[in-house]
């Protein structure tokens, strides 16, 4: 038993930082807890102009592909706007990965939505992702278990993009009356940012006050 207690003890200690969580109010009546980031990753509220900036950027791409032209300006006034309804920004400025979290209240007139309702929501989301121009796309539909949410549905897509391999993480769920999305970029596949964005996916939490 001594053994034991001491190998328990150990596993803790060398445990990565990661494992500790930090708690981010977003409505009077919900939070979310992630674990803590490496130092590098950067948290807020407001979009960084980087990610305006590569936002803007795949929504030329989107344009190109259907035939249209946007100019800078309407490119980043169009990416400002799709960035408005997201709460928090989680994002590496040096490898241009970023996380995602959108919060918003279920309608006075919808009803709780089913676990099959939140994996049709998860559907459109991973197809709206495949519009993005990315190639060799592969989806997988994980099932896992939020705390604090009543049902969620993870998914998975590995894509290449100019050349480079990629993957975004999807998690939608609801935890009433909210309904919640996290989506999660790496860009170029960098092993840190992947570890990094898996362990916010992994430990995402809802807290209901």
């Amino acid at each position: 038993m001594k053994r034991r207690l001491i190998a328990v003890a150990l596993a803790l200690f060398w445990m990565p930082l990661m494992a500790q969580a930090a708690t981010y109010d977003i409505y009077p009546k919900v939070a979310i807890s992630i674990p803590d980031l490496p130092a590098v990753w950067k948290v807020t509220d407001k979009a960084p102009m980087d990610l305006v900036e590569h936002i803007a950027e795949h929504i030329q791409e989107e344009m190109a592909h259907a035939g249209k032209k946007l100019s800078d300006e309407q490119a980043l006034k169009m990416a400002k706007k799709r960035l408005e309804a997201e709460e928090l920004f989680l994002f590496n400025p040096k490898t241009e990965a970023h996380v995602t979290i959108s919060i918003d209240a279920m309608g006075a007139d919808e009803k709780a939505p089913t676990q099959a309702d939140v994996k049709l929501s998860a559907n459109y989301a991973a197809s709206g992702v495949g519009e993005e121009g990315w190639e060799n796309l592969k989806v997988r539909y994980i099932s896992q278990k939020v705390p604090g949410a009543d049902v969620a549905q993870r998914f998975e897509i590995d894509f290449t993009h100019e050349g480079e391999k990629g993957q975004f993480v999807g998690l939608v769920g609801f935890s009433n009356p909210f309904w919640f999305w996290v989506y999660a970029t790496d860009h170029g596949g960098n092993p840190a940012d992947k570890q990094t964005i898996n362990a916010i996916v992994d430990g995402f939490k809802v807290i209901r006050k």
